[in-house]
């Protein structure tokens, strides 16, 4: 089992190091389905295996030669974030297991087919990129984004890069590279904060089995970040919306079709 469980936790990693998300879009399902979860432990783990493995990837970022996360606004994005995140644990609590794994399914098809649909600019890799806030627009935007990406992370047990990456890509017109390094930043900052909240009793954690899951994911995010820097912007950008789009497909027919697994105890 435990080799199992580092298996699973480098599949997170792997993803979330290519594409700056995926972490929780995965490790959920594993949980729940894989593992025997119930789904609102499972939100509540995923929370700590994925913010461990996205602090992983920042150090690697940091240890590049050319530094990519946008320090300012991934900073933003988590303290603005942070009202919604104890909203989100709140409203999770009060929801059926069958309605978040609905609820988490349809958001992703929602996300992914418009990333599909928003064909981004091809960047010049080599031209250094510093977002700065200017203008009332760009801040309330960048407010307003911030804040429901931060509802839907205390909410859906998610670190919230698979709504970060389209959020800087779209809303604040990030270069996908920038977009995916600063999306670990937020979702460190934002999963700590979601651990934190249920901590105070605004949801569960299950702390047996993590070092493993946590482990793996540690791994596996190296091998993605490596991967991802060398693939070119636009193929990482379809790799991300298909992905998310199959993920939430499955999450949707598994829960119409055999309801919400793992309801009735914690994993092992």
């Amino acid at each position: 089992m435990e080799l199992l469980k580092l298996f699973y936790g480098a599949v997170v990693g792997l993803l979330l190091g290519l594409t700056g998300a995926g972490g929780s879009i995965v490790s959920v399902p594993i949980l729940i389905y894989l593992l025997g979860y119930d789904a609102h432990v499972a939100t509540g783990t995923s929370l700590i295996i994925v913010g461990t493995g996205a602090l992983a990837g920042v150090v690697q970022y940091l240890l590049t030669a050319r530094q990519r996360i946008q320090w300012t606004v991934g900073v933003l994005f988590s303290l603005l974030g942070f009202v919604g995140v104890g909203i989100g644990s709140y409203v999770n609590t009060l929801l059926p297991s069958a309605a978040l794994l609905y609820g988490f399914g349809l958001l992703m098809e929602v996300v992914g087919i418009y990333t599909l649909r928003k064909r981004s600019s091809e960047e010049d890799d080599s031209s250094p990129f510093r977002f700065r806030l200017s203008g009332w627009g760009e801040i309330l935007r960048a407010t307003f984004a911030a804040l429901g990406v931060g509802f839907l992370t205390g909410l859906f047990g998610v670190g919230g890069g698979f709504l970060i990456v389209p959020a800087l890509l779209f809303v604040l017109n990030f270069p996908m590279r920038e977009a995916l390094a600063t999306s670990l930043l937020v979702i460190t900052l934002n999963s700590a904060e979601g651990v934190i909240a249920r901590l105070l009793g605004l949801g569960k954690i299950h702390f047996e089995g993590l070092l493993f899951l946590t482990l793996g994911t540690i791994l596996g995010i190296g091998v993605g970040v490596v991967v991802a820097r060398r693939l070119p912007s636009k193929l990482l950008g379809k790799i991300f919306a298909w992905f998310v789009i199959a993920v939430g497909v499955y999450m949707i027919l598994r829960t119409y079709f055999l309801g919400p697994g793992g309801i009735g105890g914690p994993g092992p």
